[in-house]
């Protein structure tokens, strides 16, 4: 199945925002037809480099918590919010999200989890 880029970040930006307020993994109140789950949509923008759109700053501010200071006064990309989108998933699955630099980065054990 192939989805368009701008469909997969529309697709995120669904996701973060109902995630950031009920903290839903499995974004079951979300229906906007995509058949990817977070987490599979979370490896597709891994690296993308397009910045990421102020509009959605509240989702991100909640998402953050208190590392959101950090951020403030930052211009951000899809990759930097999927960074700190990733280590939310992976400390909700009891397990480490490899994050440097402000990007995610996947090891070898990250592809294909779902």
């Amino acid at each position: 199945m192939n989805i368009n880029i701008i469909d997969v970040r529309r697709f995120i930006r669904n996701r973060i925002e109902y995630y950031a307020h009920f903290r839903d993994c499995h974004c079951v109140g979300i229906n906007d037809g995509c058949p990817l789950t977070l987490r599979q949509l979370v490896e597709c923008l891994a690296i993308d480099p397009e910045p990421f759109p102020w509009e959605y700053e509240p989702a991100f501010r909640k998402l953050c918590g208190s590392a959101y200071p950090i951020w403030r006064d930052k211009r951000r990309t899809y990759g930097d919010v999927i960074a700190v989108l990733n280590q939310k998933l992976a400390e909700e699955e009891g397990r480490a999200a490899f994050v440097g630099g402000g990007s995610a980065h996947h090891t070898s054990s990250d592809v294909g989890r779902s």
